[in-house]
């Protein structure tokens, strides 16, 4: 674990490191299995312990003894985020991925598709699974609501709520990347509708999203490979509000917005 003050970003993910549901896990690896066994060279799977599903980015600057949010703008104290995270009241939600089927129609779409095609996608050079909060048979909004309060609560804002109205329920996991010069078309679109079959055909893999399966991760490599980030586990008594703002990168207080780090391809 590496720990670089001053020159790190931040984000707020679930099931990082080693503890993920066994079941999770098994089907990480075995979407990754598919994947090399389709695509050879032209698919690199993330290390597991690396492959997470993030709940809000908390990118930004340290200005004086704040942090300047690079979505919302505004600044975000570090004692008062923390807080929060730890709160007692921090929801708990239920994540289901897989036992979408494409014949089956649902109470939601995600990006305007159906959850069937949502479940697994290639998005430019990165392989995405995907899953949504369940309560019983009910489909929840649970995780926008989540990243929603994270904006009105400390001016965290979720980087795909750019519009007042934007829902985004996706929880999301990126599997690894794909080399597309080493990578045919048809190959690539058959694993494609292989992975979402083999997804849509389970009964569902539930995981938990809550303070215990969340870690704050700092990052030099938007990619957040384990031997260059560093991670703490929320309730981590060694993560002080004064440690957690040291992590960032400084701006002066007098200079202008500052200039946004290369973003995270998490989609």
């Amino acid at each position: 674990m590496l720990e670089l003050p001053g020159q790190m970003q931040v984000t707020l993910v679930g099931f990082y490191g080693e503890d993920k549901p066994a079941e999770l896990a098994q089907l990480i690896i075995y979407l990754q299995d598919m994947l090399v066994s389709a695509l050879g060279s032209g698919f690199r799977s993330y290390e597991l312990r690396q492959v997470h599903g993030t709940l809000v980015g908390l990118e930004g600057y340290r200005v004086g003894t704040a942090i300047q949010n690079l979505n919302s703008g505004l600044q975000v104290d570090a004692r008062s985020l923390l807080s929060f995270i730890r709160s007692e009241d921090f929801p708990s939600i239920q994540v289901r991925v897989g036992g979408y089927q494409h014949h089956k129609e649902f109470p939601f779409k995600s990006r305007g598709m159906h959850p069937y095609l949502r479940s697994f996608s290639v998005q430019g050079d990165i392989a995405v699974a995907m899953g949504w909060p369940v309560i019983n048979s009910g489909f929840p909004n649970s995780i926008d609501d989540l990243r929603r309060l994270f904006d009105s609560e400390v001016n965290v804002r979720h980087k795909y709520h750019k519009q007042q109205n934007d829902c985004d329920n996706d929880f999301f996991f990126v599997l690894g990347r794909i080399d597309r010069r080493r990578t045919d078309t048809f190959q690539l679109q058959g694993v494609v509708e292989q992975a979402r079959l083999s997804l849509a055909g389970l009964e569902g893999v539930l995981a938990t999203v809550s303070a215990d399966t969340l870690r704050l991760v700092a990052y030099l490599d938007p990619q957040l490979p384990t031997e260059t980030s560093a991670w703490f586990a929320v309730n981590d008594p060694a993560l002080t509000a004064e440690r957690f703002l040291a992590l960032y990168p400084s701006v002066p207080a007098s200079s202008a917005r500052p200039r946004r780090p290369r973003g995270r391809a998490d989609r």
